[in-house]
């Protein structure tokens, strides 16, 4: 959302370890999730699995 505050680690932190929880869920085998910080008006999130 344009114009709104960036979002803090922490908060970062926690989305990425629900993002890791789900891919968990699926079945997913290894999972790893890194937040992409570059640009705070657009996080992005990588998500990588065997």
């Amino acid at each position: 959302m344009r114009g709104a505050d960036p979002i803090c680690k922490e908060m970062i932190d926690i989305i990425s370890g629900h993002i890791l929880a789900l891919a968990e869920l699926t079945g997913a085998k290894e999972p790893r999730v890194a937040p992409n910080t570059d640009d705070p008006s657009a996080l992005r999130w990588t998500i990588r699995w065997r």
